[in-house]
């Protein structure tokens, strides 16, 4: 019986480290790199030495909205664009 509680009191605490795994490291190999690079050069080709800062507005947008996906998709595309510059 007391394992079972130390089972159920500790649940949360590795469903928030499992989560950040899957938000750290599984999910942004989801995103295809094609897709960050069209990205990434659609900025720079838009917004010229402004395309980070509007990556960083889309992340931040993102994380309002509680998208993961697109708060990793977003960030991907900001590292990229430092990268090249």
């Amino acid at each position: 019986m007391q394992n079972y509680l130390i089972i159920l009191m500790t649940a949360p605490i590795w469903l928030s480290f499992l989560y950040l795994l899957w938000r750290i490291f599984i999910l942004p190999f989801t995103i295809p790199k094609a897709e960050i690079n069209l990205l990434s050069i659609e900025l720079i080709q838009k917004h010229g030495d402004e395309a980070n800062k509007f990556a960083f507005i889309n992340e931040d947008r993102a994380w309002r909205y509680s998208n993961a996906r697109d708060q990793a998709k977003w960030h991907l595309v900001g590292k990229k664009i430092r990268k090249t510059r």
